[in-house]
């Protein structure tokens, strides 16, 4: 399986007249960028979404190359709201970004002036949360079964054609998404299911991970992706439970322990792709390979 990482979040201190200064000289005349403003404790202060077109925008002062349209989306913002204010301008603050590593390129615009002016140190910057995903082609939700192990939270959320899975809880460590990417992204005559998780770090560092030392905990509920095989089960009793739990009719948490550890096997042995907690060194390499190739575009690794 190919993972990917689809969103990453960090964090690193910032001192006020810094963030003032970059501002002034770069976000004043960025006509892509929209400022906004929260002060509820949960958020930060001065907040910035932005699309960064490189086609029509000037890389401050250096026109770019006029060829296929690219579009960098990416948000971040300043002074978290729990943090303690001061009027001095060497008062450090949070800074965050996110940005879809798929999505954006990092070489050019206001998101590469902002990666090299402060996140050029792997030993302040925080490795805060990522998304990992997988594509599967071929396969439907329909084949989708989940095991939700200690998971409390499941929401089978369908609009316009689409189908989605949540797994856990929003914005949680572990929380998997699951859902209809061709109908999602209109691709007619396509079959295709993204299978999505995010991991959330407390004090992950940039150079813990470049030293290898990131550890995915054993959070994740286990996916099955069912090839239509049940009808080969012997057992008429277990092929209908089985085929009940595929189509959607009951869900595995509802039978008893020992009855769903003998349901289990069947899943399993039937699947064509399972994705549960042996798959954790192929996400600790995922995120190894995405910070290398970060600090490698910063100049960090010589």
């Amino acid at each position: 399986m190919n993972f990917s990482v689809d969103m990453v979040r960090l964090v690193v201190p910032v001192r006020m007249g810094d963030f003032v200064t970059f501002c002034n000289q770069y976000l004043s005349i960025h006509p892509a960028v929209k400022e906004y403003h929260s002060f509820r404790p949960k958020d930060y202060r001065y907040n910035y979404s932005v699309e960064d077109d490189f086609l029509y925008i000037k890389d401050y002062g250096i026109m770019t190359d006029f060829g296929e349209v690219t579009c960098n989306k990416f948000y971040f913002a300043y002074q978290h709201n729990m943090e303690e204010v001061s009027g001095s301008d060497l008062k450090k603050y949070n800074l965050v970004l996110e940005y879809n590593p798929n999505k954006c390129d990092i070489t050019r615009g206001l998101l590469s002036k902002l990666l090299h002016r402060f996140f050029n140190d792997e030993q302040k910057v925080r490795f805060v949360s990522c998304d990992i995903c997988c594509d599967f082609e071929n396969l439907t939700m329909d084949n989708v079964v989940v095991d939700m192990k200690y998971k409390q939270t499941f929401v089978d959320y369908r609009m316009n054609g689409g189908r989605t899975f949540y797994v856990g809880k929003r914005g949680s460590n572990g929380q998997v998404k699951i859902y209809d990417k061709a109908a999602e992204q209109k691709m007619k005559d396509k079959v295709l299911t993204r299978w999505e998780v995010h991991l959330t770090f407390d004090d992950l560092y940039m150079n813990m991970i470049l030293g290898r030392a990131v550890v995915v905990k054993e959070c994740l509920p286990t996916v099955y992706f069912g090839g239509g095989q049940e009808k080969l089960i012997e057992d008429v009793k277990m092929r209908c439970c089985v085929m009940a739990i595929k189509e959607g009719y009951a869900n595995l948490k509802e039978f008893s322990r020992p009855y769903r550890e003998k349901i289990k096997p069947y899943l399993g042995d039937t699947a064509q792709v399972v994705i549960d907690n042996t798959n954790c060194k192929e996400l600790r390499e995922t995120i190894i390979t995405y910070c290398y190739g970060l600090c490698k575009e910063l100049n960090i690794l010589q």
